[in-house]
């Protein structure tokens, strides 16, 4: 490793062996008081010791003030955890015999978001048509019954155990609709303060 000095910094009695003469030579000119070899694309340029403090702090007129992050949801959901085991029992429109268990994610006031073991039996697709049978776990949704949904979205990773979808409900009546709103607002404002 050949260490080259920015400065000359020899003592005045250095000498120059003659048998190494040349590659001496290019390490004094390399060594050599005064201007350095203009680098690639780099003369003339030039660089603050600190950047940082070169720059100017921003006055009272560059700043914004902070906006307020908005919801992009139209509507806001309510989330369960794993403790809540809030389950969600679905069967495909007009066949009865197959129960499809999930655990319900997050709901809304126009659809719901849930996950499912993988078991080869439903092969659920984006588009498909589910009923949903009953809401388990959660009493103030337990009126939410036989209300057909449609599969939005579906994510089925190969190397994943589950699979999470996504229903809008179709077609719930209004009633149905204002009880929906009534019981969001009573899970938000209970998961808001806990007792």
């Amino acid at each position: 490793m050949l260490f080259v000095p920015l400065h000359d910094r020899r003592p005045a009695d250095f000498s120059v062996n003659t048998s190494h003469h040349s590659a001496m030579k290019t390490f004094q000119s390399l060594s050599a008081p005064g201007p350095s070899p203009p680098a690639s694309g780099l003369a003339g340029k030039r660089f603050p010791k600190n950047p940082a403090a070169e720059r100017s702090a921003p006055s009272a007129q560059d700043e914004k003030p902070l906006e307020p992050s908005r919801e992009r949801r139209r509507f806001k959901r309510i989330f369960f955890s794993e403790k809540d085991n809030v389950i969600a029992l679905f069967s495909f429109l007009g066949n009865n015999d197959l129960l499809i268990e999930t655990a319900v994610l997050d709901l809304c006031e126009t659809g719901i978001r849930l996950m499912a073991a993988k078991d080869g039996r439903t092969g659920l697709r984006a588009g498909d048509i589910l009923l949903l049978r009953e809401i388990i776990g959660a009493p103030p949704l337990s009126f939410l019954r036989n209300i057909r949904t449609q599969i939005r979205w579906v994510l089925n990773h190969q190397f994943l155990t589950h699979i999470g979808f996504g229903c809008e409900f179709l077609d719930m009546a209004p009633d149905g609709q204002e009880q929906l709103d009534e019981a969001l607002i009573n899970l938000r404002m209970g998961s808001e303060n806990p007792s």
